[in-house]
């Protein structure tokens, strides 16, 4: 047997003013791109080959170029003609919360798999592993056999979910039944740093899940909590059950619509975590607080919340300051080439002198 597998990765935030171009991502090909997505064992145990399409991996950043889009769509959907008469499914990582400049509907996972089954037909099996901060809808759920997302926020069970979906595939492969996913948009709006999962209501739903899948007439349960920095009609909270088989699709609908209510009633504990204050603000308690490490972020789900990273507005706040309270304080994120440039090949807890911005000045 054989699978065709593809990962794309990209977290638009339309505020930001850089989008992300051929640049910005991480492109694997071949052998590479297989080893890459950590699930190769998974399948090579079981005799099943891989067959690569491309691995694109883009930090949090802006919404996509339509070219580099464009270019791994042509990949994976180039792949896919190629190998369709002899691959037996499809394994597939989209993160779920893209959006591409001028393309129609914006999301670039809903294209991704909407052109793919175009070209299967409605039988192939095409599993999909997603991050829990992406949008979806019926029509991604429709194009897709097997659908999962992580269940944690940070995400510390990204490769376990990866290695988890994988394994689903190759039983399904094994073990041939009509699998039919169900779907649930949950009429709420949140953002990730409002659900994390080492907290409630968070707590409670996975474990909720965890309930829900151990029956074995489910095999999946998952809870998107959805993404926010871009504007779209896909925006919101999902719920997707995917069934044993479809002989258990009522009781998969019973379950989906559970888990959709278990949600609901508990919309209004979602809330921001930590110490949560305006950037002056923070600053001040940080400088003020006896004990250590103090960590100063910003709000979102990842560093820069999907933005560009650029912003020295904290460096800028430091630099003001007279007194630290003895305090040694690293700066972390900001994105400047120039001074990477002349920082690069210095030593650990040396000292050297350079204006941010260019990157120049003498060592000491």
């Amino acid at each position: 047997m054989k699978v065709l597998v593809g990962h794309f990765n990209s977290e638009s935030n339309e505020f930001s003013y850089q989008n992300m171009g051929f640049d910005n991502f991480v492109f694997r090909y071949g052998i590479d791109s297989i080893d890459v997505m950590q699930v190769r064992d998974i399948f090579e145990e079981k005799e099943i080959e891989l067959i690569p399409s491309i691995y694109a991996n883009g930090h949090p950043g802006g919404l996509v170029t339509k070219d580099a889009f464009d270019f791994i769509l042509h990949r994976m959907l180039t792949a896919v003609k190629e190998n369709l008469a002899e691959i037996d499914g499809i394994y597939l990582y989209l993160h779920g919360a893209s959006k591409v400049v001028d393309l129609e509907g914006g999301s670039a996972e809903h294209m991704i798999l909407s052109e793919i089954r175009r070209i299967t037909g409605p039988y192939l099996p095409i599993a999909v592993t997603m991050d829990p901060h992406g949008n979806l809808s019926q029509n991604l759920a429709d194009n897709a056999t097997i659908i999962r997302t992580y269940r944690h926020s940070p995400h510390t069970d990204a490769v376990e979910t990866r290695r988890i979906v994988a394994g689903m595939l190759v039983d399904l492969l094994q073990n041939r039944r009509s699998i039919t996913p169900v779907y649930r948009k949950v009429p709420i709006m949140i953002g990730g740093e409002r659900a994390v999962s080492t907290d409630e209501p968070m707590v409670s739903i996975n474990k909720y899940l965890d309930e829900v899948e151990s029956d074995p007439r489910i095999l999946s349960a998952s809870f998107h909590i959805g993404y926010l920095e871009h504007d779209g009609d896909k925006l919101g909270c999902s719920v997707i059950v995917v069934p044993d088989n479809d002989t258990h699709a009522g009781y998969a609908n019973e379950m989906a619509d559970k888990i959709y209510d278990f949600v609901l009633a508990r919309r209004y504990q979602f809330h921001y975590h930590g110490i949560v204050d305006f950037p002056e603000n923070a600053l001040k308690r940080a400088i003020e607080y006896d004990g250590k490490p103090v960590f100063i972020t910003d709000s979102g789900d990842n560093c820069g919340a999907g933005g560009d990273g650029y912003s020295n507005f904290i460096l800028r706040q430091l630099m003001e300051l007279k007194d630290y309270n003895q305090k040694n304080i690293l700066v972390a994120g900001i994105i400047d080439k120039h001074s990477y440039a002349h920082l690069y090949d210095k030593k650990s807890r040396g000292t050297s002198r350079f204006r941010p911005g260019y990157g120049v000045g003498s060592s000491m």
